[in-house]
């Protein structure tokens, strides 16, 4: 299953291959770089191995009063975004993020939510500057904001995990 990207990369590569050879033959310099092209393509492509993650702790979303919510991305965004302010149950939503340089919240930015920190940020100030919302609330460190998603009902954020 791991090799099916590079699979189809090889498949369409035999085709691109095949059709430059079979209308130009005498255009071989072009056909390498393609082919050269591909290749470096496929290994952008390729899946890491585990060992590449395993210095990098995974990113998850930590709420203490909704554990079991299984959130999807789309309602994560909503959340950190501030679209969305209610729990599924009707109460109160409050959100924690980590300062925009902090490099979890980069990794979450990216790797959760699939936005990068400055789509964030922009979001966040266009619902100050318009009056239409409230942004999540920043601390400093990981431990307050396990501290605080404790204290706090209906409370969500991130950590390492």
């Amino acid at each position: 299953m791991e090799f099916e990207p590079v699979l189809t990369i090889y498949k369409m590569l035999n085709i691109r291959l095949f059709s430059i050879f079979k209308h130009r033959p005498q255009n071989c310099y072009r056909a390498l770089t393609h082919l050269a092209a591909w290749f470096t393509f496929a290994a952008v492509l390729m899946p890491w191995s585990d060992s590449a993650y395993a210095a990098n702790p995974a990113i998850v979303p930590y709420s203490m009063t909704h554990q079991d919510a299984q959130l999807t991305r789309d309602e994560l965004r909503e959340i950190f975004f501030g679209r969305q302010t209610r729990w599924r149950d009707g109460s109160p939503l409050r959100a924690f993020v980590l300062p925009d340089q902090h490099p979890v919240h980069i990794r979450f930015s990216k790797e959760v939510l699939g936005v990068y920190p400055y789509q964030l940020r922009s979001a966040w100030d266009r619902m100050i500057y318009s009056g239409t919302g409230t942004p999540p609330s920043v601390v400093e460190s990981l431990e307050q904001m396990k501290t605080l998603i404790k204290e706090t009902p209906g409370a969500i954020g991130y950590i390492e995990k």
